[in-house]
């Protein structure tokens, strides 16, 4: 939702499939992140729900000004909160191809692939999501459209490390994607210990702790990337309330309930100090540019 909301505001359509959430919820989980990193009053999901932001007239001036920055936008996200097939999608999305010739391509998010209805009746969950992701595949060569798709994993990968076989019917996934990302909490040694015969155990009690956690501290690993290098390691702080990810360097991941500190999302470790020097935003559409350097 992050890199969909990043996109868009650089005028890049994006088409959202969203079967767990609403639109007016996905919606809603933007509004907060775009308050988290505004310099304001901060609303959760759930307060912009509850119209929070109603309570007196200089909440309702604030958050009228995050609205509108939002619609300036707004118009590059395509959200659809139905449950559709593979098939669908393809097919909205190459209508839409056909019908602006001249765009730039979009980017496709499904979130998420084991909730895609069934190209067919009476299949298999290991079949549905072969036949899902071998349509989604032909998207992506035919059309040349990223596809960018969300994939549970096994409840067994929560205390491991993130691998292929973490992913649910993984073998099909692990065929066709070109990139593999996959989440996992950082410095796992914190709760986990893993003994001189391979068995991996578990401290359930601060593993709670990590999952209570504001921020939560969170890892990304490249498992495979077809045209570059795989096993590289990315370092968020993510804060659950408002939908939004920092990035931050894995020293910065070790240490707990650390969020005073922002970080732009584009370069990890950089100081948004240094992004607001080298990145500007139109007030009038949103977009964010990369300024030129100085002769």
């Amino acid at each position: 939702m992050n890199i969909a909301d990043n996109l868009a505001k650089q005028g890049r359509h994006v088409f959202f499939f969203s079967m767990e959430s609403s639109k007016r919820e996905v919606t809603d989980k933007l509004l907060s992140r775009a308050s988290c990193l505004s310099n304001g009053h901060k609303w959760t999901q759930l307060q912009v729900s509850r119209g929070a932001w109603l309570n007196n007239a200089e909440d309702k001036e604030e958050f009228d000004g995050l609205f509108k920055a939002f619609s300036r936008y707004q118009h590059f996200l395509h959200i659809y909160d139905n449950r559709v097939k593979a098939s669908q999608v393809k097919d909205l999305v190459n209508s839409w191809l056909d019908n602006h010739p001249d765009e730039k391509k979009p980017l496709v998010v499904v979130d998420y692939l084991q909730i895609l209805q069934a190209e067919q009746d009476n299949v298999t969950d290991k079949a549905k999501v072969t036949d899902s992701v071998s349509v989604l595949r032909e998207l992506t060569k035919q059309a040349e459209v990223p596809v960018l798709v969300i994939s549970s994993l096994n409840r067994a990968s929560y205390w491991q490390d993130v691998s292929f076989e973490s992913f649910k019917e993984s073998g099909e996934i692990e065929y066709s994607a070109d990139v593999m990302l996959g989440l996992e909490f950082a410095h796992r040694e914190e709760y986990i210990t893993v003994k001189g015969n391979g068995h991996v155990e578990l401290n359930k009690e601060k593993f709670d702790q990590r999952k209570q956690e504001v921020p939560r501290r969170v890892e990304m690993v490249i498992l495979k990337n077809r045209t570059g290098k795989t096993g590289g390691h990315i370092f968020f702080k993510y804060n659950a309330m408002f939908n939004s990810y920092q990035a931050c360097t894995e020293q910065e991941a070790a240490i707990p309930n650390n969020f005073n500190k922002l970080f732009h999302s584009k370069e990890v470790g950089k100081p948004i100090e240094a992004a607001v020097r080298d990145y500007t935003v139109d007030p009038v559409t949103g977009l964010v540019t990369e300024k030129k350097p100085d002769k």
